[in-house]
């Protein structure tokens, strides 16, 4: 009820957080994005097949998903995965770049008792899953001279590997350095070289 959201004013004016609110009937939401807010592909559900899946750590697989629609989304954004006998769908960040292929990459961490991680797993080739997006402003954008930094750990690797191979594959970023920082708890826990160098 204190929350440091709302002012005096606010809380004098009746206004409440969205996030500590539960609708107890029909709302009706109003808002204004700005442009930059808009998204730049709409998300959109669709049924993923897995393809293909590879291990690169002792502890993250990569997943290859493929719609029957061209994988449409901006390097460094993410989708939500529905997987059967799941409560919710998880968010995971694209590895690769969009495609008319419909590919979609994820490199997902095994965490110990995760229920989807566990899922991810059972997973046989051919399997269905729902993939709803994409999502996210955290995307590379090519109307910035400012130069790129990249930090990640663990699957933090992909959404940075999805906007490095995006700088590589853009003429229109030729010459924008990039800065690219991964880091982890072992030697075992890193992955990324031989990605970062095609």
């Amino acid at each position: 009820p204190e929350a440091p959201g709302l002012s005096d004013r606010d809380r004098r004016k009746g206004r409440m957080l969205a996030c500590q609110s539960v609708p107890a009937g029909d709302a009706h939401i109003r808002l204004r994005l700005h442009p930059q807010a808009e998204p730049a592909t709409r998300p959109a559900r669709h049924g993923a097949t897995l393809v293909a899946s590879r291990q690169i750590t002792h502890d993250i697989r990569e997943f290859v998903l493929r719609t029957d629609a061209p994988a449409d989304f901006r390097p460094g954004q993410y989708a939500l995965l529905a997987l059967p006998g799941l409560d919710r769908e998880r968010a995971y960040s694209m590895a690769n770049l969009p495609n008319a292929a419909g590919e979609w990459h994820f490199r997902i961490r095994k965490v110990a008792g995760g229920g989807a991680t566990t899922l991810f797993e059972r997973l046989a080739i051919g399997a269905t899953v729902g993939l709803d997006g994409p999502y996210g402003l955290a995307h590379l954008r090519t109307d910035s001279p400012r130069d790129i930094v990249c930090i990640a750990g663990g699957s933090g690797l992909a959404p940075m590997l999805s906007v490095t191979r995006g700088v590589a594959a853009s003429p229109a970023l030729a010459g924008r350095r990039v800065d690219f920082f991964y880091g982890g708890r072992t030697p075992a826990d890193l992955c990324g070289e031989p990605d970062l160098a095609t």
